[in-house]
């Protein structure tokens, strides 16, 4: 059973740099002769979202940073959380796609950043 994100690491995300994309989800090849071919790839697709968090202590940080390592194994296991639109809304399955990476804001707070494929 995927983990669940950790309940010392903030939920909510700051909102100007939210941003969601529709993963492609066909193929297109060509034919010696003709227009391209194109067809659906899978039945189900994901989704691509990228945010940043508010400004975080850097303890919160290294909790995602033990958690992405750790639980997920670098990455490689999917995990639990709301939906980053909507924190208040159901729980859904998550892989992250790159490392959370983090931003200083000052000498005590800093951002961190997290894209993620919300998983159907």
């Amino acid at each position: 059973m995927p983990a669940a994100w950790p309940s010392t690491v903030t939920l909510q995300v700051d909102s100007s740099g939210y941003r969601e994309t529709v993963e492609r989800n066909v193929v297109e090849f060509n034919p010696e002769v003709g227009p391209p071919m194109v067809r659906r790839r899978s039945s189900v697709s994901s989704d691509l979202i990228s945010f940043s968090t508010p400004p975080v202590t850097d303890d919160e940080y290294d909790a995602l940073v033990d958690f992405y390592r750790g639980a997920l194994k670098d990455g490689a296991l999917t995990f639990f959380r709301t939906h980053p639109r909507d924190a208040s809304g159901p729980v859904e399955e998550f892989r992250f796609i790159e490392p959370p990476q983090w931003s200083a804001v000052d000498g005590t707070y800093g951002r961190i950043a997290v894209v993620l494929r919300r998983l159907p």
